[in-house]
């Protein structure tokens, strides 16, 4: 069996040996990736063009050495720009600076920041760094979010993209076309919405330090698309290493903490055999993400939809997966989505052609495999209402799932089938059914922290 996605990148960090508290100030690199802009629908497909693609988040990198032990970090990972694909479920909620759009056949809705306080929660604490996400794509492209201005989104036959946001103030909202509204400007760590318009409404602006502008709507043709939002490094607290704008290629691997073919622009898989109409993919721009790394070890955080707290002086699982599957992603029924958040329709799917039996299979390693909690949500297409588990190739046990794919449905905690010792595996069965095989796993959650295991895509 080939594997299907790789990576000690998505979930928890992974470490040698725990990190030890320290009495004095620790050093701490920041990996911060924004997320990408909302794509547009165009018959299932994203538009390949690079000019009519939603806008990349940006990346920055930076250190600091004030960090006490004692503080506490507060992580904000913003969720993808979002479309309105007729498979993708609502536009809303945009988390975490990521704007809104209204319902129209070319709009994206804004990328959520990825953005780090120091004790205290936004409004409360000191804020270290931000990472600016790009903004949703109408008929032409959304801005490019991170640096210290995030771009411009495209202009449509009179309808104007939103402005990147800048170090001091959002970016202005697109004039719409006549018939059409302006959009509206972006503000802190806040992207603008989109105008709306009776033709097509204007694109939403990404999120960052100060949030990228909405485009403008349009009365009789396409809306302009929205400007991505800038980043920010606290010069009191942080060094700068890297502070780049989002590109709409494959770029080099920024860190050792990432997939390789990752970019945070929402497009069609590299492979073209995954490529697939209906991939979330196509849609929802590319994920935010947070590592935190003192050198020993590394925690990092993706989106789940609320804020995530840890102690400078944390200590990580040590969990490292790899997920490979008895059946590939099938033609037009792969929403490879894989958002890590169980409320949403989001999913990644192992399906076949057929009524056979299929599986995910997870293989763990690392020194600390020993859960305490664990958690999966699972659906399917064929009125099963249980999947089958097992762990390190264990007793199957049967675990509740869902015929609506609408959202994954809980499992409990496992934890009492879990043999003693460390886990090498968890195996999902669906026992085959009613037309063609689907196996939805919405999200996971391994000693309560959630599981990204989606494709962190272009």
């Amino acid at each position: 069996m080939a594997p299907i996605f790789t990576g000690s990148k998505f979930g928890f960090g992974r470490s040698a040996t725990a990190a030890a508290a320290s009495p004095t100030f620790q050093t701490l690199t920041f990996y911060m990736w924004g997320a990408g802009g909302g794509g547009r629908t165009d018959n299932g497909v994203n538009s390949p063009a690079v000019t009519n693609a939603a806008g990349a988040g940006g990346y920055v990198e930076t250190t600091t050495n004030l960090i006490s032990p004692s503080d506490t970090l507060y992580v904000y990972v913003g969720s993808p720009g979002l479309s309105n694909s007729p498979d993708s479920g609502p536009l809303t909620p945009h988390v975490f600076g990521g704007a809104t759009t209204t319902y129209g056949a070319y709009s994206g809705g804004g990328g959520g920041a990825a953005y780090v306080y120091l004790n205290g929660a936004q409004g409360v604490g000191t804020l270290l760094a931000v990472s600016g996400a790009g903004g949703g794509v109408s008929y032409t492209g959304g801005g490019e979010g991170g640096g210290s201005t995030g771009g411009s989104g495209g202009d449509y036959d009179g309808a104007i993209g939103g402005s990147g946001g800048s170090q001091s103030a959002g970016g202005a909202g697109g004039g719409g076309d006549p018939g059409g509204t302006s959009g509206s400007s972006g503000s802190f760590l806040q992207g603008g919405a989109g105008g709306p318009g009776p033709s097509t409404p204007g694109a939403g602006g990404g999120g960052g330090y100060y949030g990228g502008g909405g485009g403008g709507g349009a009365g009789t043709n396409s809306g302009g698309g929205g400007g991505g939002g800038s980043s920010y490094v606290n010069p009191s607290y942080m060094t700068t290493i890297t502070n780049t704008q989002g590109a709409r290629q494959p770029v080099t691997n920024p860190s050792p903490y990432i997939d390789p073919n990752w970019h945070s622009r929402g497009a069609p898989y590299p492979n073209a055999a995954e490529s697939r109409t209906y991939d979330g993919t196509s849609y929802y721009g590319g994920r935010a993400r947070i590592v935190v790394s003192n050198g020993t070890w590394y925690r990092t955080f993706n989106f789940q939809g609320a804020v995530e707290s840890i102690p400078a002086n944390y200590s990580p699982y040590g969990l490292d997966f790899t997920i490979t599957g008895s059946s590939p992603a099938d033609g037009p029924y792969d929403r490879a989505w894989g958002w890590g958040k169980s409320s949403t329709s989001g999913a990644t799917l192992c399906s076949t052609a057929s009524s056979s039996s299929i599986s995910y299979i997870f293989n763990f390693s690392g020194p600390n495999s020993d859960f305490t909690n664990f958690e999966v949500w699972t659906s399917n297409n064929n009125g099963l209402s249980n999947f089958t588990g097992a762990f390190s190739g264990g007793s199957p046990f049967t675990f509740p799932t869902s015929s609506s794919i609408s959202a994954g449905n809980p499992s409990g905690n496992l934890a009492p089938n879990i043999p003693s010792g460390n886990i090498t595996s968890f195996t999902i069965t669906h026992g085959g059914g009613s037309g063609n095989s689907h196996l939805h796993i919405h999200a996971m959650k391994i000693n309560g922290i959630t599981v990204d295991f989606g494709r962190n895509l272009m």
